[in-house]
């Protein structure tokens, strides 16, 4: 049973990857309008300034490629641990593992790097489907 068990965690562990991923991802692409997020919008100027450095206004933060890749690719954190009775996830986000200057700083003026409530639920219920799943083998 604790083999099964195993690979259900690590089920488990991959599906939380691609949904982190996928929620992120549309964070960033519809600018903070999901996940009950409301990013405030760039001032005129800033948005004067990116017109003429890169081309383009959005998406809003000029780091976007290169911030959601670390975010993706680093931040996130999945332990768990099993005691042949009770299985405990830990999930959590690690903005120190995206080793950029200004995530911290990028993260205050919009917040992407907690979960929202809505992230988290969804999050809980791929959890919980994925386990009833298992056990309805």
């Amino acid at each position: 049973m604790m083999h099964d068990f195993e690979q259900i965690i690590e089920s488990l562990k991959l599906k939380i990857i691609e949904k982190f991923q996928s929620q992120k991802t549309e964070l960033f692409l519809s600018n903070g309008t999901v996940f009950g997020r409301n990013w405030k919008d760039l001032t005129p100027k800033y948005k004067e300034y990116k017109l003429g450095k890169i081309g383009k206004i959005y998406p809003i933060n000029i780091f976007t490629g290169e911030m959601l890749k670390s975010l993706l690719e680093n931040a996130l954190v999945i332990e768990s641990d099993y005691d042949g009775k009770d299985l405990k996830l830990t999930i959590d986000i690690n903005s120190d593992r995206m080793n950029l200057d200004y995530t911290n700083y990028a993260n205050e003026q919009r917040e992407f790097i907690l979960f929202s409530d809505e992230e988290k639920q969804e999050i809980v219920e791929l959890v919980q489907d994925t386990i009833k799943e298992y056990f309805a083998q």
